[in-house]
């Protein structure tokens, strides 16, 4: 800016200030500065950040960029799907039933908490894996029944699981919940 006004009037308020008229020093000084101003702005910073790792305590050791790192766990293709999850964990030869006490929830004998989901990683009504959904009816006296779908295939009965759905089956097999 004090380069465009000298252009301009003539006059380097800067210079006359800051360097109290020595044009020597001024002008070594604006060559660095210009230097600076023109090299960040071409690179982009890129040097001072090269810079700036070189002097790093970071270890150099680490993954190359773009490579995968043959340390952990390395999950078979598919299996951390919901289908995967649902058929490593579940047998075929049997569903596995989620309970609950809640007495908002009342099985078909009026008594309260019961089956309110049952997962199965084999084929029902061409759905493969299926998790059979909960349902709760209102008696005209205001006893709430509830229990889980058995016949009807999709509509919200019996599907595939859902996020909902995986998230009870992992409470139920990681935490202990729902037995």
């Amino acid at each position: 800016m004090s380069n465009i006004a000298e252009a301009e009037t003539g006059y380097n308020l800067a210079k006359e200030i800051l360097y109290q008229g020595d044009d020597e020093t001024y002008r070594e000084h604006n060559q660095i500065v210009n230097s600076i101003n023109v090299n960040t702005v071409i690179t982009g910073g890129v040097q001072l950040a090269q810079d700036m790792a070189n002097q790093s305590t970071m270890p150099k050791e680490s993954v190359k960029q773009n490579e995968i790192s043959d340390k952990g766990y390395k999950p078979q293709p598919n299996e951390r799907t919901f289908e995967g999850y649902v058929k490593n964990n579940v047998s075929t030869n049997a569903e596995v039933k989620l309970r609950t006490d809640s007495a908002g929830f009342n099985n078909h004998n009026g008594e309260t908490g019961g089956t309110f989901k049952m997962f199965g990683s084999n084929s029902h009504g061409d759905i493969e894996p299926h998790v059979h959904q909960p349902y709760r009816n209102v008696s005209p006296t205001g006893a709430v029944y509830g229990g889980t779908a058995s016949g009807k295939i999709g509509a919200g009965w019996i599907d595939t699981p859902n996020n909902a759905d995986i998230k009870h089956l992992y409470q139920y097999l990681e935490n202990g919940m729902y037995r």
